[in-house]
């Protein structure tokens, strides 16, 4: 697998424009250090920021050893890129140099990766610039989703060096060491979150079943995808949606939308039970209501939007006038 330079270099302006403080609902965060700078036999670290689990990392440092003494076999050119989680270990990715002579390039770099700061596993490379004194580039990616890292790196033409299991750890710093003097051209951090982890309603299908046990009028109950109205060009459907309309637990007098299935936009990332919007009954109009939707992007729509419930209590449509769409619900009995 290759990763072009070129397309990287528009990632790295982006981050060494940007630095955000908190992760907010569905978006990326951007974190980078001053640069360029250099350590010497310590750390430049960036604290990761926000308020819930980090689910997505990606950190990125391109670093290179400006002076070292010739030798033969390890001589102590080497730098890490790596993680500390909340638990106080780390993990990461060291790139070390081994050489057989005095005055010639290693044959090959050591990509170690770190575990609670033990070397568990390392790989030989010829992607790497194999004079210290060069430039080279290391990117880890995390998935705390699915608990496991990638590590990319070379000098020019980046590759995917190796992978590593995470557990899934709490991700709370990103930071480069070296015991010796090692010039840092980059540093960054990228993180998001899983949209739906924002929207998390706190209903179970067992509090849902009871509450709308036997409920046949009113906005309550459970409702599927019936059909629609729409424009193409304004907006199309994110799925055939079944939806339960419970009053919220949180707002009195205020009923949330909870979607349960049929997403086919985003499908991965709509989970059952999470909120899918809000309806809050119009003073002295009888089965109307505003509306609040998030969509198949997680977005937010409020603007002249409202809902509506057909006098015998079996249609709930869901209008959408500036995006010219409609979307009807049947009550399922």
């Amino acid at each position: 697998m290759k990763f072009s330079p070129k397309h990287l270099f528009a990632f790295v302006v982006l981050w060494s424009a940007l630095q955000l403080c908190a992760q907010k609902p569905g978006e990326t965060t951007f974190y980078y250090s001053p640069l360029p700078t250099t350590v010497d036999g310590d750390t430049l670290s960036i604290i990761l920021a926000g308020s819930f689990p980090i689910d997505y990392v990606t950190i990125q440092a391109r670093v290179r050893i400006p002076e070292f003494k010739p030798g033969a076999g390890r001589t102590g050119e080497e730098w890490t890129l790596g993680f500390k989680t909340s638990e106080g270990t780390q993990i990461g990715a060291r790139i070390s140099f081994e050489f057989i002579d005095y005055d010639l390039p290693a044959p090959y770099v050591n990509v170690e990766l770190l575990s609670e700061g033990q070397v568990v596993k390392s790989v030989a490379s010829q992607s790497f610039s194999r004079k210290p004194t060069g430039y080279n580039t290391l990117i880890l990616n995390v998935n705390n989703l699915s608990g496991e890292m990638e590590i990319i790196g070379g000098c020019e033409d980046l590759s995917l060096i190796a992978t590593l299991a995470t557990d899934g750890k709490e991700m709370t710093e990103v930071f480069v060491s070296s015991p010796r003097r090692a010039d840092v051209a980059l540093l960054t951090a990228r993180t998001s979150v899983e949209p739906g982890r924002f929207l998390h309603s706190g209903w179970s299908q067992e509090d849902l079943s009871q509450r709308l046990s036997g409920r046949t009028e009113g906005v309550e109950g459970w409702w599927d995808y019936l059909d629609r109205e729409n424009m193409p060009d304004y907006a199309r459907p994110g799925g055939k949606y079944r939806l339960a309309v419970v009053e919220s637990q949180l707002q009195d007098g205020v009923y949330d939308i909870i979607y349960l299935g049929g997403a086919s936009i985003n499908p991965e990332q709509w989970h059952p039970y999470t909120l899918k919007g809000k309806l809050t009954p119009t003073p002295a109009i009888e089965g109307s209501f505003s509306l609040l939707w998030y969509d198949a992007e997680f977005n937010e729509i409020n603007e002249e939007c409202f809902a509506t419930l057909s006098a015998d209590g079996r249609i709930l449509t869901l209008s959408f006038p500036l995006l010219q769409s409609v979307l009807r619900f049947g009550r399922k009995e």
